[in-house]
């Protein structure tokens, strides 16, 4: 039976584990904060062709989308498919098995898609007004925030007014107090 690494604790020496690039990324960093988190996104997206992720290669998975998800605590969620069999396939993991998740940054093109996000939800619920049109919600319109998002790089809101939703870069609206109407 072949030997996964899942099979003994920390099968990867920590620099080729998802743990070691982490801290390789925030090394000359204050403070492993929301922001961290995003500069750790934009990083992970500028090597996304050459990034190499173990546990991917042996499921075979492609059209793959890596989320740091932020709560508490920062986890991976890893999506996919697995060609010839139908469906797709969610693998989460935590801060903690982060050091048990072997990578590498290659100098050659991988041979599947893969797509870097960011989510963070602690923004939920702050009202805005924007200062241009968020897909179908109009310039001036005051909106709650739903989550901030990066994707491959780029930052944005999603928002919610009128009863609609839409997106916005972070430069389209201004954060609203709890005094300021709207």
């Amino acid at each position: 039976m072949a030997e996964h690494i899942s099979d003994k604790p920390h099968a990867v020496p920590f620099e080729r584990s998802l743990a070691g690039l982490v801290e390789r990324v925030g090394a000359d960093v204050d403070a492993w904060d929301r922001d961290f988190a995003f500069r750790l996104a934009l990083t992970l997206a500028e090597v996304r062709g050459r990034l190499w992720i173990a546990p991917l290669e042996w499921l075979g998975l492609r059209d793959v989308t890596l989320t740091l998800q932020l709560d508490e605590v920062l986890s991976v969620v890893v999506t996919g498919h697995v060609p010839g069999i139908a469906g797709g396939l969610t693998w989460r993991f935590t801060e903690s098995e982060m050091r048990d998740v072997e990578v590498e940054i290659r100098a050659e093109e991988q041979p599947f898609s893969l797509s870097i996000c960011a989510l963070d939800g602690s923004c939920r619920g702050r009202r805005a007004r924007l200062l241009q049109r968020a897909g179908p919600i109009p310039e001036g319109q005051v909106v709650r925030l739903r989550a901030r998002v990066s994707i491959d790089g780029e930052e944005s809101y999603r928002v919610e007014g009128l009863g609609l939703a839409g997106s916005v870069v972070p430069g389209g609206l201004v954060l609203l107090d709890d005094t300021e109407g709207g």
